[in-house]
């Protein structure tokens, strides 16, 4: 799990970066990005209740993803609020670490957020 500092939290913030920011996007995913202003880049992930209505499905595309984004946090540039978003389900064998990475990642290096 993501520590506090490096999450973003108020709905407010999570409104900015929704309309202001800019968008990468692919099949699965949606990455909406800004410039904070801070010393740190914070994250957030969202999914809507129409894409996976178990609440466990969603726990742990979330789960996941932290994880993805917790082992590679020296990796991003400093200064940004970024929003990952899932827009469309994924197949259940889809929904695990390894296949997940690359796919994050490769979306990240395509916004050059990642160093």
């Amino acid at each position: 799990m993501l520590k506090r500092k490096f999450r973003i939290s108020k709905k407010e913030q999570i409104v900015n970066v929704l309309r202001n920011g800019q968008v990468i996007e692919s099949t699965n995913f949606k990455i909406v990005f800004i410039e904070n202003g801070l010393q740190i880049t914070r994250f957030g992930i969202l999914i809507k209740k129409n894409v996976y209505k178990k609440a466990v499905l969603r726990n742990k595309f979330k789960r996941i993803v932290s994880e993805i984004l917790r082992l590679n946090i020296e990796r991003f540039k400093v200064g940004y609020d970024i929003l990952i978003v899932l827009t469309n389900a994924l197949k259940p064998q889809e929904l695990n670490f390894k296949v997940l990475q690359p796919k994050i990642l490769s979306l990240f290096e395509t916004s050059k957020i990642l160093i």
